[in-house]
């Protein structure tokens, strides 16, 4: 989710052939941890070394994506995905919404330093 935001010029839709090349666009994970299509220089994602592209997520799986970011939306606002309160809800989905909530908020931080 940070590379949405700190990355712009990571766009799918606009991606050149090179840049794919270049950023890992379509590099795998084998189970061994060997990379398959790797990118030319490898970036730190959550602490760890990638050489995926970080946007590779979102491409495999869109709707998930898209599913995450409404229920976040909601989540924002104060509704909750199942009737109750904070201790109704599923650990996972409580776990995802800080997850997207903390990127969220280093997103807007980041923003707010380039402003400065």
């Amino acid at each position: 989710m940070i590379a949405l935001c700190l990355l712009p010029e990571r766009n799918c839709a606009t991606c050149t052939a090179r840049q794919q090349k270049e950023w890992g666009c379509d590099a795998k994970q084998r189970p061994d941890g060997s990379w398959t299509d790797r990118a030319l220089v490898p970036m730190e994602v959550d602490g760890a070394e990638s050489w995926a592209c970080p946007r590779r997520p979102v491409k495999d799986d869109p709707a998930l994506f898209g599913e995450l970011m409404s229920l976040y939306g909601l989540y924002a606002e104060g509704v909750l995905a199942d009737e109750g309160g904070v201790m109704s809800q599923t650990v996972k989905y409580l776990a995802i919404m800080r997850l997207i909530h903390g990127t969220v908020n280093e997103c807007r931080a980041a923003q707010m330093e380039k402003k400065d």
